[in-house]
């Protein structure tokens, strides 16, 4: 409860701010209050119930990448529904006459392009993950050997290192 009072007094000094300096003092203001009432829902869903939802997960006995997996695409779909809000409230004030067809062709560029954003996005979280050792985390307590793949790759790296400098 501490965290939801600090909050809600931010989201009063927000409310206030956003009213002031907004052209028009009760669309700031109604923004405000819906902007608040977000961030209280987001803030406990989160808050409260990422745990439960992981802790679910464990219990169902799910695999740990199926875990990982749902908790980034619950992640993701807000990243993609915010994108695409944007992306069309750019449209709108970019080409508010649209009509007809042309309406569909642009929105399915933008969905388009925020598909494509995505897929690179997921890949570099991919690469990311991999880096890291997988799901199983990175692990420092395996010891390996020199071996000469090793000795040839270091030397490549000196190798090139010097007549990078050179």
């Amino acid at each position: 409860m501490k965290m939801i009072l600090k909050l809600n007094i931010f989201n009063l000094v927000m409310i206030l701010t956003l009213a002031l300096t907004w052209p028009n003092f009760n669309d700031g203001f109604i923004k405000g209050i819906v902007i608040a009432v977000k961030l209280n829902i987001f803030y406990i869903f989160f808050a409260k119930f990422h745990d439960e939802i992981f802790d679910a997960l464990m219990n169902l006995r799910l695999p740990d990448k199926f875990r990982i997996l749902m908790i980034l695409t619950f992640r993701g779909i807000f990243i993609l529904k915010d994108r695409i809000d944007t992306a069309l409230t750019s449209l709108k004030l970019r080409a508010p006459n649209l009509h007809g067809i042309m309406k569909f062709k642009t929105f399915a560029y933008v969905t388009g392009s925020i598909i494509l954003q995505s897929l690179r996005r997921s890949e570099n979280i991919s690469r990311a993950v991999k880096c890291r050792g997988g799901f199983n985390g990175f692990n420092q307590t395996r010891h390996s050997k020199f071996r000469k793949n090793d000795l040839i790759l270091y030397t490549y790296i000196f190798v090139v290192l010097l007549l990078g400098y050179a």
